[in-house]
């Protein structure tokens, strides 16, 4: 007699490949997209932070441009008007010297570079800085999402946690300020790209039985960078080290040598940084913005009305509601001119500016599951057996909260909207739903066609998104994208 035949058993993929594939995947459309499809050159924006770290070179605080004396001449050099033929647009001119607003953290990771290397006038466009900043960013989000599915809700598909990866970063956001990234978009890829580092070197401290210092250190090192890059993150890393403190206290390990490994980096960072504004400009808190030469007169602007909190109720509509222009020729969806829709609604400060947008109802429908992410911390199967899981999973969900919140809210009370202005906020609230959305999935564990219902929406979803962020991008910058044109018919 034949015994009957085992069926044949298919290996599945090991979990690693899924987040590698992953990674290489969001490397590929990144580089496609920041050398507008060619896979090659990238177009030429900005080069600041590359004047400012030849200025450290050099032993200057200032930039490596220096003002024209024509511009130095006039009665009143930041006058839009008289200062449009002289200036060096968005640098800040104070007594004969530029100096730039945003962090310095790029140039003077830059200098060392050069330094090393030696270099002595680096020449390196931002925006090969903005996509190594944003591709770094990516992979730690990725790296963090996978172990929030690992440790919290290991029932759960990877695919679950690919899906929440895809959304942030091949959504629109990402991709749109990629496409023409300038000195403006690689501070905020900078300022996102440390605070996901620190995150991610406090997550792997605190899971442990015993957080190592070490550890420890690199949260606060990577936050204190963090600050250092983007001038408007303190008060939401302020927030995270706080409760950063509040889960160490929880664990009792390892006390008061733990807690100071956190604290001194950022404390070093917030000192240096306020030698570094002194030093340019006189006060620990002016960081330049104040002289910055545009197409106003900044010196005039800056008051109540340039930060209020009468501005946020209008910048959370643009932000979240604002449709995106359709069209029936290629790329069929273009970001729009938020200043005319609001003006129906709101009384906007005269100065008020917006640059092209997309609402998040829109481009991030996969931020809805944030909501669901604070029932896991009444009811999660897992944390429920585990209670150092459910005070790590605590730790973690209003670690993410402040993070997103705080880390927006500066951008939300100023005179203005911009697309890259979301992403001081998006990275975390982003893990925050995937957090939610994989709660989700653990409650109907034991109804696994709704799962699988729920799972199949999920991807279409973040499908649309991907599909709308590729070509919201190709709209931020058309030029780039002139050769792929031919490929798309008119509708």
């Amino acid at each position: 007699m034949t015994r009957p035949r085992e069926p044949i058993a298919f290996a599945q993929p090991r979990a690693p490949l899924v987040p590698i594939f992953i990674v290489l995947l969001i490397l590929l459309v990144y580089v496609w997209v920041v050398t507008g499809g060619t896979l090659r050159h990238v177009p030429a924006t900005s080069a600041r932070y590359s004047d400012l770290a030849a200025g450290f070179l050099h032993g200057r605080l200032s930039v490596a441009v220096q003002p024209s004396p024509a511009l130095l001449a006039l009665p009143n050099p930041y006058d839009p008007d008289a200062n449009s033929a002289y200036r060096e647009l968005d640098l800040s001119l104070f007594n004969g010297k530029y100096y730039i607003y945003w962090g310095p953290v790029p140039a003077v990771l830059l200098a060392g570079g050069c330094k090393a290397l030696g270099i002595d006038t680096p020449d390196i466009g931002d925006a090969y800085l903005g996509i190594v900043f944003m591709f770094g960013a990516a992979v730690l989000a990725t790296v963090l999402i996978f172990q929030i599915r690992a440790h919290l809700f290991p029932r759960q598909p990877l695919s679950a946690a690919a899906a929440a990866v895809l959304s942030l970063t091949l959504g629109a956001p990402a991709l749109f300020c990629l496409a023409r990234a300038s000195v403006y978009e690689t501070a905020v890829f900078s300022g996102q790209f440390f605070l996901l580092a620190g995150l991610c070197a406090a997550w792997f401290a605190l899971k442990a039985n015993h957080p190592r210092p070490w550890l420890l250190a690199l949260s606060g090192t990577c936050w204190a960078l963090s600050a250092g890059s983007r001038v408007s993150l303190p008060p939401a890393l302020a927030a995270m080290v706080a409760l950063t403190l509040w889960r160490l206290r929880r664990c009792g390990k390892p006390g008061v040598a733990g807690a100071a490994c956190l604290i001194l980096p950022v404390v070093a960072g917030a000192a240096l940084l306020a030698w570094y504004n002194d030093a340019r400009f006189g006060s620990i808190l002016e960081t330049g913005a104040r002289y910055q030469l545009s197409g106003q007169n900044q010196t005039s602007l800056f008051g109540p009305s340039f930060m209020s909190i009468r501005h946020i109720i209008p910048n959370l509509c643009a932000y979240i509601l604002l449709p995106p222009h359709t069209s029936s020729t290629f790329p069929y969806f273009l970001t729009i001119d938020a200043k005319p829709c609001l003006q129906r609604c709101f009384t906007l400060w005269p100065y008020f500016f917006a640059e092209p947008l997309a609402g998040l109802l829109w481009t991030q429908i996969f931020l809805i599951f944030a909501f669901f992410t604070f029932a896991a911390l009444r009811k999660t199967p897992n944390a429920q057996r585990q209670p150092q899981a459910r005070s790590l999973l605590s730790w973690l969900t209003f670690t993410l909260l402040c993070g997103g919140l705080l880390g927006i809210l500066p951008s939300l009370a100023m005179d203005g909207v911009a697309m890259r202005y979301l992403l001081d906020g998006l990275p975390c609230l982003s893990i925050l739903a995937a957090v939610g959305y994989l709660r989700l999935l653990d409650k109907l564990h034991d109804h696994p066609r709704a799962a699988r219902e729920l799972q199949s929406a999920v991807r279409a979803v973040v499908a649309i998104q991907c599909v709308l962020g590729i070509l919201l991008a190709v709209s931020r910058n058309p030029a780039n994208f002139q050769h792929v044109f031919k490929w798309f018919p008119a509708l």
